[in-house]
């Protein structure tokens, strides 16, 4: 009799512990779903940034890049690669250089550093007048035309039809330049 009481003892703690070790495996699988539903929500989330005095506001999320988006940030880079004097071409350079991917910084450093030294030796000045941009975020490039008029001294040279590509990377909701080239001619302008 003894053993049927212990028999259905151990019964009763195995059937108990089945029970919790189900429940714990149940919870540990739900905590596991939430974990994921939550990491992915965060990183597809799309927030609209309104700019001050902007008339479009564009979306930006951790993965994504609005095409608006990316046509403004174009401008301010060409801005500020193409709009240059001897004293403002390092501070322009360097605001360049805050938004360079960190594989492509050296050569790009290296670069504006040589553009640098030679706006300021020869008292170069420019403007460029963006005429077009187009981006792609698929690809995340954009290529920009326009006309660059440029000085030496106070004398203006003969304004040139030019355009640009700029490359990007785009991670965790933060854009950075990976190239900067001048297109030629014969390039074809696939954005």
């Amino acid at each position: 009799m003894e053993h049927k009481i212990r028999e259905s003892k151990l019964s009763a703690l195995s059937s108990r512990l089945n029970l919790m070790v189900c429940l714990v495996m149940g919870l540990m699988v739900s905590n596991m779903i939430l974990a994921y539903s939550s990491m992915y929500s965060m990183r597809h989330q799309k927030r609209e940034v309104v700019p001050f005095g902007g008339e479009h506001g564009y979306i930006i999320s951790e993965t994504n890049v609005d095409p608006h988006y990316l046509n403004m940030m174009t401008e301010n880079f060409i801005y500020a690669r193409l709009n240059v004097t001897p004293k403002s071409v390092i501070k322009n350079h360097n605001k360049l250089l805050n938004y360079t991917a960190s594989s492509n910084y050296p050569a790009i450093k290296k670069q504006l550093y040589k553009e640098a030294q030679i706006i300021k030796s020869k008292k170069i000045s420019s403007q460029f007048d963006v005429t077009d941009v187009r981006s792609d975020p698929k690809h995340l490039r954009s290529v920009v035309s326009g006309e660059l008029k440029t000085y030496v001294g106070y004398r203006a040279l003969k304004a040139q039809k030019k355009r640009y590509q700029i490359s990007y990377q785009y991670r965790l909701g933060q854009l950075a330049i990976t190239g900067f080239r001048e297109l030629n001619e014969g390039d074809s302008q696939d954005v």
